[in-house]
C-alpha cells in the first residue's frame, strides 16, 4: 500500500480513537461526577456562602433524570449542625445545559435555629458576610431618591416543592431553653420572569406540649418583568396570608400562647400597603380563668419603594391597635428600665392590661398610648423625633403606689400604699440608647388625697 494511504488510514484510525474517547468521557461524565469529579469545586461554592462548615455526602448526576445532592450538612461556628437533608433537581444534565425556563427543584430535611429574648434568630450567621439580628451599630438607610441601578436579574423560572422539612427553634424564655418545632414543612414556591410570584407552606407545630399550625399564602405580581429583572417599585402584594393556631410568641422571659392569629397585607408598596392583624391568645402561668388576650392592629404604608428599592426609612406610615388581656409580665424583660426604676409591671399595672396605641409619621409625627389594668391606668402623648427619640410632652399615671418604690426614688416615707395621681414632667426617650440611659432624669409630681404633692426624681442616668 502506497505511504500516502496508510498515513490516512492511520491519522482516520487515530481521529476515529480520539473521537470515541471524547465520546465515552461525555457519556461517562456523570458517573465521573457522581465518584466525585468536581466535588471539591462544589464544596467550595458553598464554603463561599456558609460562614461555618458545609458539606455533602455525595451527588447523583445524570444526562437523563434528576440531578441529586445527598447529605447536604451545615454546620454552626460552635459545631452544632443547623442543615441536614438533600436537594432534588428534576432534570437531566442535557436539559440544565439548555437552561430550562423553568428550574424545578425538591428538598427535604431538618433546619436547627433559634429565637433570642428579643425575637432575633441565629440564622443571618450561617451566611458569611451575615452576622447577627439584634445590638450593633444601625446601618445608615440609603437616600430618599438613590440613582437608578439595574437591579439583580432571575434568568429562569423557579418551581421549589418543600417536602417534609423539619425545623426546630431553641426559644429563649429567660434562664430556660424551650423547642418549638416546625414538625413537617411542605408547600411550593412559584415564580419566574413575567410571572407572578406565589408562595403556599403549612405545617404542624408543637410547643411546650401543645399542638398547633401555621399556614403562608403570598401572591405576588409584576416584582420581575419579562427581562427578568426586579422591580421593587412597582410589585402589588395580591394577597399576603398568615394564619395559625396554637403559635407559641415569645416575649422576653414569658411566652402568650396565640390560640388563633390573623395576618394579612395587601396594596402596592410603592404607593399603599395595608396591613392587619387579629391575635388571640393566652399567657403561659397565668391562671386558667384568666382574660383571655386579643390584639388587633391596623396599619398603613405608603411611599415603601422609591428609586427602583425598598426605603423604609423614607416611608410614610400609620398605625391603629387595640388590645385586651395583655400580658404585662413581658414588659420587665423587653424594657429593662423599668426594672431599673424598681418598676413591677405584673404588680404597678396589673397582670393583664387593656392597650390603646394610636400613631405614625403620616399624623404629623404623633403618638397617643393609653393603658388600663386592675392597678394603674396610663395616658401619655407625644411626638416622635428624628433618630430614635421619642418626645412624650404629657403623660399622667393613676396607681397604687408602694411604700419600697417610693423610698427608692424619694427621701419621703410612707406606711402603707397609697392611691396616687403621678404627672410626667415632658421627657425624652432614645430609644437606641442603652435601658440605663434611654430616659435620663424623669420629675414627676405624686399627687394623694391624704398629702401634700410629692416631688421626685426618678434618676434613670
Amino acid at each position: 500500500m502506497p505511504a500516502p494511504r496508510r498515513l490516512v488510514r492511520r491519522l482516520l484510525i487515530g481521529f476515529g480513537l480520539i473521537a470515541g474517547l471524547a465520546i465515552a468521557a461525555v457519556a461517562l461524565l456523570p458517573t465521573m461526577i457522581t465518584a466525585g469529579l468536581g466535588h471539591g469545586w462544589l464544596r467550595s461554592r458553598l464554603a463561599a456562602v456558609v460562614a461555618g462548615d458545609a458539606d455533602f455526602a455525595g451527588v447523583q448526576v445524570r444526562w437523563r433524570g434528576g440531578q441529586r445532592i445527598r447529605g447536604l450538612a451545615v454546620r454552626s461556628a460552635d459545631g452544632r449542625t443547623r442543615v441536614e437533608g438533600e436537594v432534588l433537581v428534576r432534570h437531566g444534565l442535557l436539559e440544565l445545559l439548555g437552561r430550562p425556563a423553568t428550574l424545578d427543584v425538591a428538598i427535604r430535611g431538618a433546619v436547627a435555629g433559634w429565637i433570642d429574648e428579643t425575637g432575633a434568630t441565629g440564622f443571618p450567621e450561617l451566611l458569611a458576610g451575615g452576622g447577627s439580628t439584634s445590638g450593633g451599630t444601625p446601618v445608615a438607610s440609603p437616600p430618599a431618591t438613590p440613582p437608578a441601578t439595574p437591579g439583580p436579574r432571575m434568568p429562569a423560572g423557579l418551581r421549589l416543592d418543600v417536602q417534609q422539612l423539619a425545623v426546630t427553634l431553641e426559644v429563649a424564655l429567660g434562664d430556660t431553653v424551650r423547642p418549638l418545632e416546625l414538625t413537617a414543612v411542605t408547600g411550593r414556591v412559584l415564580g419566574g420572569p413575567g410571572q407572578p410570584i406565589e408562595v403556599r407552606l403549612e405545617t404542624p407545630t408543637r410547643f411546650d406540649g401543645t399542638d398547633g399550625a401555621i399556614d403562608v399564602e403570598l401572591r405576588v405580581r409584576d416584582l420581575i418583568d419579562a427581562d427578568g429583572r426586579l422591580r421593587p417599585e412597582a410589585f402589588v402584594i395580591e394577597a399576603a396570608r398568615l394564619s395559625g393556631r396554637g403559635v407559641p410568641l415569645p416575649a422576653g422571659r414569658e411566652t402568650v400562647l396565640l390560640e388563633e392569629i390573623l395576618a394579612t397585607a395587601s396594596g402596592r408598596p410603592g404607593e399603599r400597603l395595608d396591613v392587619q392583624l387579629d391575635a388571640r391568645g393566652r399567657g403561659l402561668g397565668l391562671p386558667e380563668d384568666a382574660e383571655a388576650s386579643r390584639l388587633q392592629v391596623a396599619g398603613q404604608v405608603t411611599g415603601l419603594a422609591r428609586g427602583g428599592r425598598l426605603d423604609p426609612a423614607a416611608a410614610d406610615w400609620s398605625l391603629q391597635a387595640e388590645g385586651r388581656g395583655i400580658p404585662t409580665a413581658p414588659l420587665a424583660t423587653l424594657l429593662p428600665a423599668l426594672r431599673e426604676a424598681g418598676l413591677e409591671p405584673a404588680i404597678d399595672l396589673g397582670p393583664l392590661v387593656a392597650v390603646r396605641i394610636d400613631a405614625g409619621n403620616a399624623s404629623g409625627d404623633r403618638f397617643t398610648v393609653g393603658v388600663d389594668g386592675d392597678a394603674a391606668r396610663l395616658e401619655a402623648a407625644g411626638r416622635m423625633q428624628a433618630d430614635s427619640r421619642l418626645a412624650v410632652e404629657a403623660a399622667t399615671l393613676e396607681a397604687t403606689l408602694r411604700p419600697e418604690l417610693l423610698a427608692r426614688h424619694s427621701p419621703v416615707r410612707i406606711a402603707a400604699a397609697v392611691p396616687v395621681r403621678v404627672d410626667l414632667e415632658p421627657v425624652q426617650i432614645d430609644l437606641a440608647a442603652t435601658p440605663a440611659a434611654a430616659l435620663g432624669p424623669v420629675r414627676a409630681r405624686f399627687l394623694t388625697a391624704a398629702a401634700e404633692p410629692i416631688a421626685a426624681e426618678v434618676p434613670f442616668d
